[in-house]
């Protein structure tokens, strides 16, 4: 009965030295992500896998460390070990859709995302996402109905209200979309993207004073961004002020945009190759 007994220590002792070590490796390696050394991350997770693999935690944060690292394949390896088991955990279901969509499996992606929004109904990454692949995919009704469901819920969704504007510039239903730019835009009124959008709406209806008001001040928020020289441009070609408009696409010419090349061709005279 003693030799037993004693037996019995040893193995629950290798049981407990067994834990804690992998506690430790696990520590070692969360510092080293938060430190920024995910390579070593790795090499730690990879040592702690050798003796023991049936710990589907360590999957989890290699696969972190793989996403961050951009290496995407290998990042959807080791977060699909982990939901073999943890099928329920939503933030690795986001992750490996992000993954699958850096790699353009979009259906993919999107399945991930359903799964989400079937857990978490009111998931506003989750649908947000799911909106720009159908988007994206030309599926604007199933795209429209994710964003609906998002403002029915949160109605300060200004990335939203942005992204229904391009959908119904998709459809061609400018005045709607300028309706919903507006609507981002008194969300928030620092965000250069919503004026570009709207003042390219109203390029579209043919009101290029008002779309000069907008990319006047799309320009002014943020004046690094090629695409609003090249619009404003055409914006005073509208009102017959050419020499502005060779002015904006010239700039943006230089800044590398090959459609300012093809209007300073088409309309002022210069020679660029494309």
């Amino acid at each position: 009965m003693l030799k037993l007994m004693f037996f019995k220590i040893i193995f629950l002792s290798m049981i407990f030295l067994t834990g804690c070590r992998d506690k430790n490796k696990m520590d070692i390696a969360n510092n080293q992500i938060d430190q920024g050394q995910l390579q070593e991350a790795i090499v730690t997770i990879d040592d702690a896998l050798l003796r023991d693999s049936s710990n589907l935690e360590y999957f989890k944060l290699r696969g972190i460390c793989y996403f961050m690292l951009k290496d995407y394949s290998k990042a959807i390896y080791d977060f699909s070990k982990y939901l073999m088991i943890h099928d329920g955990d939503t933030d690795v279901l986001y992750n490996r859709a992000e993954s699958y969509e850096r790699l353009s499996f979009l259906q993919l992606a999107i399945a991930d995302y359903s799964k989400i929004i079937s857990m978490d109904p009111k998931n506003a990454s989750s649908l947000n996402s799911r909106g720009l692949l159908y988007s994206s995919l030309g599926e604007l009704d199933l795209a429209l109905e994710d964003y609906d469901r998002i403002i029915g819920f949160d109605s300060n969704q200004y990335n939203v209200y942005s992204n229904i504007g391009v959908i119904y510039d998709k459809k061609k239903f400018h005045e709607k979309a300028i309706i919903e730019y507006t609507k981002a835009i008194f969300y928030n009124k620092s965000e250069s993207r919503f004026f570009y959008n709207r003042g390219t709406s109203y390029l579209y209806l043919n009101r290029p004073l008002e779309a000069l008001k907008d990319l006047n001040y799309a320009i002014k928020l943020h004046p690094g961004i090629s695409g609003y020289y090249v619009n404003r441009g055409s914006a005073y070609d509208l009102l017959n002020q050419k020499q502005r408009a060779c002015e904006d696409w010239f700039k943006a010419y230089k800044m590398g945009d090959s459609d300012a090349a093809e209007f300073l061709n088409e309309n002022c005279g210069e020679k660029i190759s494309m």
